[in-house]
């Protein structure tokens, strides 16, 4: 069985968030906290780029909106995190801006990926708190062969 990574968090402002370099390692701010995400364990990486490729090919076919793959979005003005893949429609509250690739607001859906390396909990549950209206969450555990939502 693999041993979960911590997830280490330090105090940081948003002005500071922004101007840190593209990981890795990687982080996600939420309310004065950077978190320093662990890596994903391979499997993870194959279920969301699986699910990416479905669901982008499907959205781009009918014109839908976009589909991202671990990619930040500042969901409220004080949390910013990076969903496995997310959704944005064409008519959503959240934008993106191609020139600077920010996605702002929240997407219309969000899936998480659980890894055994770390952030189960957050990925279960915290994440999905902070989805203002309409948003819908999924979590899919590789491990197993079902979806929760």
């Amino acid at each position: 069985m693999a041993v979960a990574e911590p997830i280490v968090r330090s105090r940081i402002s948003l002005a500071e968030f922004a101007q840190l370099p593209e990981g890795p390692p990687d982080y996600e701010y939420e309310r004065g906290e950077l978190i320093e995400m662990p890596r994903p364990h391979p499997r993870h990486n194959g279920l969301a780029a699986f699910l990416f490729t479905f669901l982008d090919a499907h959205v781009r076919q009918n014109r839908l909106g976009r589909v991202f793959l671990d990619s930040l979005v500042a969901v409220l003005p004080d949390v910013v995190y990076a969903p496995d893949v997310f959704f944005i429609a064409r008519e959503g509250a959240a934008e993106y801006d191609p020139e600077s690739g920010q996605v702002t607001g929240p997407p219309d859906l969000v899936v998480a990926v659980l890894s055994p390396r770390g952030g189960e909990a957050r990925d279960r549950v915290g994440k999905f708190e902070v989805l203002p209206g309409g948003g819908s969450g999924v979590v899919l555990d590789h491990r197993s062969d079902g979806a929760r939502g």
